[in-house]
């Protein structure tokens, strides 16, 4: 009896040790058999059938008006006024009349009257002259006023300018009186001189700026006075006013 019992715990230990080694390969084919399911699952579509709407004969109702409809607004008609142009009647018109009948003589109305000329010129008389207005002086003009003398010794314009310039000085220095107020002052000084040379070519608007007193300024444009007649300025080809200024210094000893 002990031999038998042996044996069967030796059979069923090599069958417990085949079941061990043979267990991964259950393993891996129940893996397989388990993901090739999954995957078939997630591969297999059912096919959808669209059903469309069946329509009756007895839901189409016979009076049935679709909800969106539009009713088209008539527009009231304009009624075109029609005027009537006045015809034009020639006064001139003659019509024939018979030799017998006597003609009235009427004499036709002008529609319109004769127009003089002479009265549309209001304001305007042969004898009267019409004022021009002057232009503003100038600072610096295209071609400066100069003495005539300086024509001849001068070219440019510049050079002319140049030449009045001495020349002015030089009669100052001869024909200005200084006034013994002035010299009772005893101070040396700088006036200026202006004036503005016309289109014609004379001296107007004499100015003494800075003048230490009256009596000088009247001795500055006495002097002036003794200035021959300017060549006027021209700017653009246009006899021009042009101011010029002149220093004047005074030194009293």
């Amino acid at each position: 009896m002990p031999m038998k019992t042996s044996e069967k715990n030796n059979t069923h230990g090599i069958k417990n040790s085949k079941l061990e080694k043979m267990r991964p390969i259950f393993f891996k084919i129940g893996l397989f058999v388990t993901l090739s399911a999954v995957f078939l699952a997630f591969e297999y579509t059912t096919e959808t059938i669209e059903k469309k709407p069946v329509i009756t004969e007895d839901l189409i109702d016979e009076g049935w008006k679709p909800i969106n409809t539009f009713v088209e607004e008539k527009k009231p008609e304009v009624k075109k006024e029609i005027i009537e142009k006045p015809k034009a009647v020639n006064p001139f018109k003659l019509t024939a009349v018979e030799n017998n009948t006597e003609i009235e003589e009427n004499t036709a109305q002008e529609t319109q009257n004769e127009l003089n000329p002479d009265e549309f010129l209001v304001g305007f008389d042969d004898d009267e002259k019409t004022e021009t207005v002057p232009l503003p002086p100038l600072d610096f003009a295209e071609e400066m006023p100069f003495f005539i003398d300086c024509k001849s010794e001068a070219k440019t314009n510049m050079e002319r300018k140049a030449c009045t310039e001495f020349r002015i000085q030089a009669i100052l220095d001869k024909e200005l009186k200084i006034p013994e107020d002035v010299k009772a002052m005893g101070n040396s000084f700088t006036a200026y001189l202006s004036f503005v040379v016309d289109p014609e070519g004379n001296i107007t608007n004499i100015e003494v700026l800075r003048s230490p007193t009256k009596s000088f300024e009247k001795a500055v444009k006495k002097a002036v006075k003794k200035f021959p007649k300017f060549v006027p300025g021209k700017q653009a080809g246009r006899k021009r006013a042009v101011i010029l200024r002149q220093p004047i210094n005074v030194k009293i000893l």
